[in-house]
């Protein structure tokens, strides 16, 4: 699947066959830019239509400051965001139940049957690249559950957060973070 350089991966090859659900967290934990391609691929035939229902329902959510490109939010020319238009989407994210297991999750084994061979599946363990989720780790933060790590070159390091506990609930999102400083931040 082609992704730009640089972009992080699920590891996946083209005609590799995957469920969608194993898609998301392959999109989800490893910030994985193949798997948000296939999936853009399920929904609209291509990256570009994917786009428009990106855009459309950026529209719905009041999303006023962005305009999307691509599947994988690697800069391009036209496509930006901006802090307060992720807040909005993340609110929506995570009234989805499914999608808040998904991006609170340490560690997921998915199954892959290479170039689409369904008698030869392998297994394939993908990492949430949020540290602060992990109960193992000095930045370990109690009722973050994470959404979304990223950089690009314009935006720089980037963290869409979810806290929930004791009946509270927030989101909140740093961009254009130092690179030791984003956790933090």
């Amino acid at each position: 699947i082609e992704v730009p350089k640089g972009s992080s991966s699920a590891n996946l090859n083209t005609g590799d066959k995957v469920s969608i659900k194993d898609l998301f967290y392959g999109m989800m934990l490893p910030s994985g830019n193949d798997a948000a391609k296939a999936l853009a691929y399920i929904v609209s035939g291509n990256e570009q239509n994917f786009a428009l229902l990106m855009n459309d329902k950026a529209k719905e959510l009041g999303m006023n400051k962005s305009s999307f490109k691509n599947a994988h939010g690697f800069d391009a020319d036209g496509h930006f965001t901006t802090p307060y238009d992720l807040a909005l989407l993340c609110e929506e994210l995570c009234e989805n139940e499914e999608l808040v297991k998904i991006f609170s999750s340490v560690k997921y084994t998915m199954t892959v049957y290479p170039k689409g061979d369904m008698n030869a599946p392998t297994q394939q363990t993908v990492y949430n690249t949020n540290v602060m989720i992990n109960k193992n780790s000095a930045e370990y933060f109690d009722g973050f559950k994470g959404i979304k790590t990223g950089y690009t070159n314009l935006a720089g390091n980037c963290l869409a957060g979810y806290y929930e506990k004791d009946g509270k609930r927030m989101v909140a999102v740093v961009a254009n973070s130092e690179p030791t400083m984003r956790d933090k931040d």
